[in-house]
């Protein structure tokens, strides 16, 4: 991530392949708890996404770590998404996931337009970051 331009950030405190946040028709649960929109960088124009936090699933109900904290699974959802190329030297879009503190920093993936699973994040709060990268 050193090289990395941010393009999206957000700081963050259940339906089928379709996604609950930005398809109102879609079942789930309350919109103002379980979905997050990203907030593009400065200069970066016609950008939007949400992330969906949905919880992971498990035979016990909800899904927590030894230490109760809950375990989601993240959905992300872009529109808009410039070529990386269009932003500098950059081939791949990429998000990652922290604590407040900053530390550890977490790769979660490569990201792309459209409906994006990011996978699993057992953090009471987070920020997720999606940076321009020179590779996946």
């Amino acid at each position: 991530m050193p090289h990395a331009l941010p393009l999206l950030g957000l700081i963050a405190a259940l339906a089928g392949d379709r996604g609950f946040c930005t398809d109102s028709t879609v079942p789930g649960p309350s919109r103002d708890l379980y979905c997050i929109p990203l907030v593009a960088a400065p200069g970066i124009r016609g950008i939007s996404a949400v992330v969906e936090l949905r919880q992971s699933p498990t035979p016990f109900g909800v899904a927590v770590t030894a230490e109760g904290i809950q375990v989601h699974d993240l959905i992300l959802e872009t529109r808009g998404l410039p070529d990386p190329r269009s932003l500098g030297a950059y081939s791949a879009y990429v998000a990652w996931v922290m604590p407040p503190g900053l530390d550890p920093v977490i790769k979660l993936g490569e990201v792309r337009e459209g409906r994006v699973r990011l996978g699993t994040v057992a953090l009471d709060k987070f920020l997720l970051l999606v940076t321009a990268e020179r590779s996946a």
